[in-house]
């Protein structure tokens, strides 16, 4: 039985710490590497405008989550980051007023690099194309998302 003052034991959560194996894998690293990465470039988002936050946060989050699982929860628990990180729990609804956000900054997005892509001439037909059905695609997951949740909540 573990003493419940001892810290946790992250012997094998980490390739940082296993000690288990002589040469940790290198996907754990990378994704261990990677998964920080992307929560710093969403700490410098949180404080910077026009730079986005949550979408590096969930993409640390799902690096961390199998490489380094302690991390990601300590990672988690930073203050600055704590606003954008609640909507990792699977339990919390995602509100309909960010959802809204969510989908007016998207297209805002998508018509401003359409419009400078068809500008410059240099982008075939066909990507241009692709931009907005993949909005229309984003559009539809950000609307589905949750939203079982969401009714019950209500």
């Amino acid at each position: 039985m573990r003493d419940p003052v001892a810290p946790p034991d992250r012997s094998s959560a980490c390739p940082v710490h296993d000690s288990t194996s002589v040469a940790p894998s290198a996907v754990r690293w990378a994704y261990a590497v990677l998964g920080v990465g992307c929560f710093g470039l969403g700490a410098i988002g949180a404080v910077v405008p026009g730079m986005p936050t949550t979408i590096f946060l969930l993409v640390g989050s799902y690096l961390l989550t199998r490489s380094c699982p302690w991390l990601e929860r300590r990672l988690r628990e930073i203050p600055l980051l704590k606003p954008y990180t609640k909507y990792l729990d699977p339990s919390v609804p995602m509100p309909w007023p960010a959802k809204k956000r969510s989908i007016a900054a998207m297209w805002i997005s998508i018509v401003f690099a359409t419009s400078l892509l068809a500008w410059r001439d240099a982008v075939p037909a066909a990507v241009l194309a692709a931009i907005p059905l993949a909005g229309v695609a984003g559009t539809w997951v950000i609307l589905r998302f949750r939203r079982e949740l969401e009714t019950e909540s209500r």
